[in-house]
């Protein structure tokens, strides 16, 4: 029996971003021999509502949007033609709500692509309702792709903290580099606490906590010790909150990656506030990774 090739799912609107996003996620396909599907999500009813008029009224037929949305998927591939080479591509439109069909589609996917802004859909605002859903309720890492130009193979940035989260984030990276051939900067920043218990200061001398981020990192670099052999990797601890200190080494990066945790499905989950606001500032590709409890 023939091994099952991967698969990758890009999510498209029409616009600049999403069509960088369909190409970094066709240069990925190449990289990894992997399959691409590619969706246009699309709803009805488009609806005017006027002074004079008590009920929304249909000013375009499901038969309309439906036809727009092979449109925007004939002209995104006919825009990318030069970068499929061998891959499998699978194009489709899809009537239902964007991030639910997304996230669906996506099961069982070696990742999901979109672009970070958009017309409205899924892609609209990067932290707004559907984007935010995929980045809280996808099954697989998450790819968002902030710039049109998003073809660099620089190195791999990748924040950890220690938690079970950022360790597998730290194993997806390293399995990343290997299929690149690039190196990985393993970054952990620690900031000094100015801390209140019952209204008196603990005085935490910097050099501890220092010291205690520096453990963390070691703890970390042993969890992943056979992953990362004969890989280039740079480990640092630096002072500063962690969304600055990653988007800053991030700059010159192919991408960055953090991770995440959750209970899955749309029944919840905890998006950390430096997970996200990562993916909000990096200027290039951003994956966040998810565990599941």
């Amino acid at each position: 029996m023939s091994e099952q090739r991967e698969r990758i799912v890009v999510g498209i609107d029409g616009s600049a971003l999403s069509k960088a996003a369909l190409r970094w996620a066709l240069a990925e396909a190449t990289r990894r021999a992997a399959a691409v599907d590619v969706i246009h999500v699309w709803s009805y009813p488009a609806v005017a509502m006027t002074p004079y008029a008590a009920t929304a009224v249909p000013v375009v037929s499901p038969e309309d949007l439906e036809s727009a949305a092979e449109r925007v998927v004939t002209d995104a591939m006919a825009e990318v033609h030069d970068a499929v080479g061998d891959v499998v591509v699978t194009s489709t439109t899809e009537r239902g709500h964007p991030a639910e069909v997304l996230v669906s589609k996506a099961k069982g996917a070696t990742m999901l692509v979109v672009g970070s802004h958009g017309h409205g859909g899924f892609a609209g605002m990067l932290l707004g309702s559907t984007s935010n859903q995929l980045l809280h309720h996808a099954c697989v890492p998450v790819v968002v792709v902030n710039s049109t130009a998003t073809m660099a193979d620089g190195r791999i940035v990748v924040g950890v903290d220690g938690s079970p989260a950022s360790i597998d984030a730290l194993r997806w990276a390293l399995a990343e580099a290997r299929v690149r051939h690039v190196g990985v900067d393993v970054v952990h920043a620690w900031q000094y606490p100015g801390v209140l218990f019952f209204g008196e200061t603990m005085v935490i001398a910097a050099d501890d906590v220092e010291a205690g981020a520096k453990e963390v990192l070691e703890h970390t670099m042993a969890a992943v010790a056979d992953e990362r052999a004969d890989l280039d990797v740079r480990t640092s601890v630096e002072r500063g909150h962690a969304v600055g200190v990653l988007t800053e080494h991030a700059k010159d990066a192919g991408l960055v990656v953090v991770g995440s945790r959750g209970r899955g499905g749309f029944s919840g989950l905890l998006l950390g506030s430096v997970s996200s606001e990562v993916v909000h500032h990096a200027t290039c590709p951003a994956v966040v990774v998810r565990t599941g409890e």
